[in-house]
């Protein structure tokens, strides 16, 4: 899926009107979409030859832009405000695996959570970002 077809996708956000699920929906903000398209093309271009697109949708409380990644049983969902991008990560499919959640506040919080999604050998007892930051300061991972 090309980032133009994404664009697009956001784009038909702005014509979902109130009520849109059909359970009390409020409107997807737009300020969220335009946010959302900024956080979208910074996200494309850090992820390069990884890239794969996200799934489009709204939050029905908060009229937020969100972004969901599945793969394998791992899952990230960004949820993109007027003015901040939070995130959910989730370990596996099991109802008692490993969730986090915080702030994307630069690339490299989306990098770190891009990597974690694609690693090839999961590891739900931990968390990717103690592995990087293990990593960064030279210790030993076990």
């Amino acid at each position: 899926m090309t980032l133009e077809s994404l664009y697009q996708e956001l784009e038909e956000l702005r014509r979902w009107p109130e009520n849109w699920n059909s359970y009390n929906a409020v409107p997807v903000d737009h300020a969220a979409i335009d946010h959302a398209r900024i956080v979208l093309t910074c996200f494309y271009r850090a992820a390069r030859d990884d890239w794969f697109a996200p799934n489009i949708t709204a939050d029905a409380a908060e009229g937020d832009v969100v972004f969901e990644w599945w793969y394998g049983p791992r899952k990230v969902t960004m949820y993109i405000s007027p003015f901040s991008t939070e995130y959910i990560q989730v370990w596996g499919n099991d109802p008692k695996c490993k969730i986090d959640d915080g702030d994307i506040c630069s690339i490299g919080d989306f990098t770190r959570l891009w990597h974690w999604l694609h690693s090839i050998d999961p590891d739900p007892g931990r968390s990717g970002q103690a592995d990087e930051e293990k990593k960064a300061d030279g210790s030993q991972t076990t």
